[in-house]
């Protein structure tokens, strides 16, 4: 399994991390690279529903295969994008095909583990996964400096088509993961009927909230390393290897705590904290700092990403955790579309009065704040860990 999750974790992060700069590079404006994200975000998640109780009815394995395989060639079609419409056709395509292999595989962790050390488990997984894409960034960072300035573009092609090699390595590595087929089948449930569970809800209600004030500034930071820093291709490997290596070595930390506490502990202490990255850009154009900003980053998601994992899985039950993961990506792709969307349009509108150093400074601290915000609110959701439903 690790070896499936990290192939997996790799890909999305080398796709959310140099696609957007990618795009800006062919000459997207901050709208079009944030509707990029939305794009990504809603055609990931609009069959997820779908997928994930069709992998729950009729086992994981074949759905990996075909996801991993489809994310692969897209990928590969991706890096030969001449203009941003064609980036942003193989964008969506893309994330069809990672509609039908991200709730197979949350279902897989789901089979896999149990309540008691699921949040330890779950925590390994995201730990090794995220070593080895900080290792991975890092070498395509000192790669890309054999690259001559001219070259840029040639270089961010290079890293899209090996996400694409690297999905289809998962495809293959998929077909030995133990996925047991559900005996008993449930009655078919369809994609909102999750809904009608109120602590799931009423998760979704808050945690969307403060997913949706992290997609407004996705696509502030693209815009940030590539036309305020000005990083090239090792800096933003650099940023992002940090980032990684930091979250992978918090996930390893705090799974044992999510396990002892519950995952909504680990939800508040996570995205309770996150509004200090986007305040430290805010203040700063120093590289240093930035790295060090990333640092912080990497412990919010590190601790945040698990526990998002074990609460659905706990609020689901391994029965149906294919069907609840597939509602939860839903209802996040089109939460983070509108937002998305709706940074990069007030972006460009802010752009052509103030210049982007300036729109981008206000902008992170408003983010800042109502990401502070959002985060506290998440005190709010049930405790899993005291309900008699998941007892079992």
């Amino acid at each position: 399994m690790i070896s499936v999750h990290s192939t997996l974790n790799l890909s999305k992060q080398l796709s959310y991390q140099f696609l957007s700069i990618f795009m800006r590079l062919l000459g997207a404006s901050g709208f079009l690279v944030g509707l990029l994200t939305s794009v990504q975000n809603i055609s990931q998640t609009f069959l997820q529903g779908i997928f994930g109780r069709l992998s729950d009815l009729y086992g994981r394995k074949k759905f990996l295969f075909i996801g991993f395989t489809l994310s692969g060639i897209t990928f590969i079609v991706a890096a030969m994008s001449r203009s941003p419409l064609e980036l942003l056709t193989m964008a969506f395509l893309n994330g069809v095909a990672f509609s039908i292999l991200s709730p197979s595989w949350e279902g897989s962790i789901g089979d896999n583990t149990e309540k008691t050390t699921r949040g330890k488990v779950i925590g390994k997984l995201n730990s090794a996964a995220t070593y080895y894409a900080a290792l991975v960034i890092f070498l395509i960072g000192v790669f890309s400096l054999s690259l001559s300035n001219d070259q840029e573009i040639l270089g961010y092609r290079i890293i899209v088509a090996f996400s694409g090699l690297n999905f289809l390595l998962g495809a293959l590595l998929s077909r030995k993961v133990e996925t047991p087929q559900i005996a008993e089948k449930q009655k078919r449930l369809s994609l909102f009927e999750p809904l009608k569970d109120r602590v799931f809800l009423k998760f979704l209600i808050f945690i969307h909230l403060w997913w949706f004030t992290m997609s407004i500034a996705w696509s502030y930071f693209p815009i940030y390393f590539s036309d305020v820093l000005q990083l090239n291709i090792f800096q933003v490997g650099l940023v992002n290897s940090v980032f990684s290596l930091t979250m992978g070595v918090v996930a390893n930390y705090f799974g044992p705590i999510i396990d002892k506490k519950g995952p909504k502990f680990a939800l508040v202490v996570g995205f309770g904290t996150f509004w200090v990255f986007p305040l430290i850009l805010a203040l700063t154009h120093n590289f240093t700092l930035v790295v060090l900003a990333n640092i912080t980053a990497g412990f919010s998601l590190g601790v945040g990403i698990p526990a998002i994992q074990s609460y659905v899985i706990e609020v689901a039950g391994p029965e149906r955790t294919g069907q609840y993961s597939g509602t939860y990506y839903f209802t996040w792709g089109l939460v983070t579309f509108v937002g998305s969307l709706t940074g990069g349009y007030i972006f460009d509108i802010l752009n052509l009065q103030f210049g982007s150093s300036i729109t981008l400074a206000y902008l992170f601290i408003g983010v800042a704040v109502l990401r502070l915000l959002t985060g506290v609110l998440l005190v709010f959701i049930h405790n899993t860990r005291t309900l008699d439903k998941f007892e079992s």
